[in-house]
């Protein structure tokens, strides 16, 4: 371990650090405008990307125009992401309050003998009573007007309140696996335990998302990618699941269950051809994708 010594620079000092190591600027004015208006730090997992590991130079002819072009799609890529996993998010939220609390009555997520793990257990109401207890939502304010008892409102206002992390965890850890079953075919999925790996990604997802992070090229947890699901699905598995192509093709699986207003598979095509340069392999896609059936 050493001390960390570096010091914040100008702007225009940190464009001649970068053009020491190989990037070239056509528009001096439009990389003073990103660096100041997104940053350097943000943008440095992009200029990685177009980096020799081993000499930490940019490759030959990389220009910053290519690198906001990476970044804009990203941009892009990450708002149509968010805005589908929005849609199934609050699908499954929906589905999963209305199965088990008609199997294990309205509190079943405050009650020890439905899940699996202690510790995970008191870990996730706790979570649970924190977001009630900080909510401004009419909802919980008008149930704890009228009733103090129980000490938490039921399933279905309760769990409004959590994140897809704590919803994700619920499902994993509840003992009712015919409720999960319930859950899992209501969305066309066989195996509730493919829902539980698609939860789980999504949350990864949701969290990179919200919080702006680099995705196009990006290693994600490797979702569970079954060989055949009831409807349309992909043949062919990517040589790359810890790419973003994988999470594309469950969450578009997914939306074929919902009623979307703008499916996936078409703002991502229309995505991919207003952005021409990007490169595929990088994400993850099989040769061929869109003559999968689930991408027609």
């Amino acid at each position: 371990m050493v001390q960390y010594t570096k010091k914040a620079i100008t702007i225009l000092d940190q464009i001649q650090n970068l053009e020491d190591k190989g990037l070239k600027f056509f528009d001096v004015e439009l990389a003073k405008d990103y660096m100041l208006s997104v940053g350097y730090f943000r943008l440095d997992s992009y200029f990685h990307t177009f980096m020799d590991s081993g000499t930490e130079q940019f490759i030959p002819n990389t220009t910053f125009e290519t690198i906001i072009y990476h970044y804009r799609f990203d941009c892009e890529l990450r708002s149509l992401i968010f805005a589908a996993i929005q849609d199934i998010e609050i699908a499954i939220r929906t589905r999963v309050v209305y199965f088990f609390s008609l199997a294990n009555g309205p509190f079943w997520y405050a009650e020890r003998k439905n899940f699996k793990d202690r510790i995970i257990f008191f870990n996730n109401l706790s979570l649970i009573i924190k977001e009630v207890n900080r909510s401004k939502e009419d909802f919980i304010l008008d149930h704890f007007e009228k009733y103090d008892f129980p000490n938490l409102p039921p399933a279905w206002k309760a769990l409004e309140t959590v994140t897809i992390g704590s919803l994700a965890s619920l499902y994993k850890e509840c003992t009712d696996v015919i409720s999960k079953k319930n859950v899992a075919r209501s969305f066309n999925i066989p195996k509730y335990t493919y829902l539980e790996s698609w939860l789980e990604s999504m949350r990864i997802l949701r969290n990179a998302c919200a919080h702006h992070a680099r995705l196009w090229n990006k290693r994600i947890q490797i979702p569970s990618i079954p060989d055949y699901l009831p409807l349309s699905w992909i043949r062919n598995k990517s040589s790359r699941p810890e790419k973003i192509y994988s999470h594309l093709c469950y969450i578009a699986y997914i939306q074929q269950t919902l009623r979307v207003a703008s499916p996936l598979k078409k703002q991502l095509k229309d995505l991919l051809n207003r952005y021409p340069a990007i490169c595929t392999y990088s994400m993850g896609f099989t040769p061929n994708w869109e003559q999968e059936a689930l991408w027609l």
